[in-house]
C-alpha cells in the first residue's frame, strides 16, 4: 500500500472516531453458513461466517487497539477480567476457579450443592 493510501486511511478512521460515525456502507456484512464436517443435512455441521468490508475490518481493528491501551493504562479492567486482557484466557478463569474451589474446600469454608443444579443455574 503506497504511503499517501495510509495518510488517507488514517485521516478517514481517525474522522471517523471523532466525529462518532461510520458510513452505512461499511456497516454492510455478508453473513455466509460455512460446513465444517459430518452430515451436510445437520444445521448443527455449520458456522456463521461474517465476510467484513476491508475498511470496515482496519477501523474496528484500530479501534480495538486504542480502547485495549486505554484500558489498561488507565486500570480500568478489574483482575479478573479476562475479555480485553491479553495473555489472559479462558483457561486462567477456569484455573482461578477450581483453585478457589479447591482452596474453600480445604478450609471447609463453603459447601458445594450438587454441581448439576449448579450449572443448570448458568
Amino acid at each position: 500500500m503506497h504511503f499517501s493510501s495510509v495518510t488517507h486511511l488514517a485521516t478517514f478512521i481517525i474522522t471517523c472516531y471523532i466525529q462518532v460515525f461510520l458510513p452505512q456502507c461499511l456497516k454492510i456484512v455478508v453473513v455466509k453458513l460455512l460446513f465444517n464436517k459430518g452430515d451436510k443435512i445437520s444445521m448443527t455441521n455449520y458456522r456463521l461466517i461474517s465476510l467484513l468490508n476491508v475498511f470496515s475490518k482496519v477501523s474496528e481493528t484500530a479501534m480495538h487497539s486504542k480502547l485495549s491501551c486505554h484500558l489498561h493504562d488507565k486500570n480500568i479492567l478489574a483482575t479478573q477480567q479476562h475479555g480485553f486482557s491479553k495473555k489472559i484466557s479462558t483457561e486462567n478463569a477456569a484455573f482461578r476457579i477450581t483453585k478457589s474451589i479447591y482452596l474453600s474446600l480445604l478450609t471447609k469454608k463453603c459447601m458445594l450443592q450438587e454441581f448439576s443444579v449448579v450449572w443448570q443455574r448458568l
